[in-house]
């Protein structure tokens, strides 16, 4: 595979594969500069690409500053700021975890964990969204049944949860 280190009016360096990008990543409007042919068996070119795009960083295993900000900018959204009693600011949270039952939480955890050492770890990414719906629906029924031969409502809700895992993996 050929791969080019490409050098932009504004400074930047890339090192890319064939077809190179016109223009720099960074600020969409730098002209390439010059560019040359490199050897696929750079181990130096290798250890000092950004961990999500092609561009040269100065150490290995980090990211570019544009994937950095990129990630940091996209990690939550921007919400307006809040002042609680205290008069401590903070972002507004999207999320209400006090009205939770703790307990309740506690059960489907530990229920996770129970079927994480009997089935393995992500054995549930392996069920389909419909079989997890499925057997949410027969331990709701079962529940209603007055059935005691284990927490029903548990095992329904970590299917649920299970099955909008599936689904968010699509």
């Amino acid at each position: 595979m050929e791969m080019y280190s490409v050098k932009y009016e504004c400074g930047c360096e890339l090192i890319h594969k064939d077809p190179l990008p016109r223009f720099c990543k960074l600020h969409d409007k730098c002209k390439i500069k010059n560019s040359y042919k490199i050897k696929d068996d750079n181990e130096q070119t290798r250890k000092n690409d950004c961990l999500n795009c092609q561009y040269q960083v100065d150490r290995p295993l980090a990211k570019c500053r544009l994937c950095a900000e990129n990630d940091y900018n996209n990690w939550e959204p921007q919400t307006e700021v809040i002042t609680n009693n205290n008069g401590g600011k903070q972002s507004k949270s999207e999320y209400l975890w006090t009205d939770f039952s703790p307990s309740a939480l506690l059960r489907v955890a530990k229920l996770s964990k129970a079927g994480c050492e009997k089935y393995g770890i992500d054995n549930w990414k392996k069920i389909s969204s419909v079989e997890h719906i499925d057997h949410a629906i027969s331990h709701l029924v079962l529940h209603l049944n007055n059935d005691t031969t284990e927490d029903h409502l548990t095992h329904a809700a970590w299917r649920v949860l299970a099955a909008m895992g599936v689904n968010d993996g699509k």
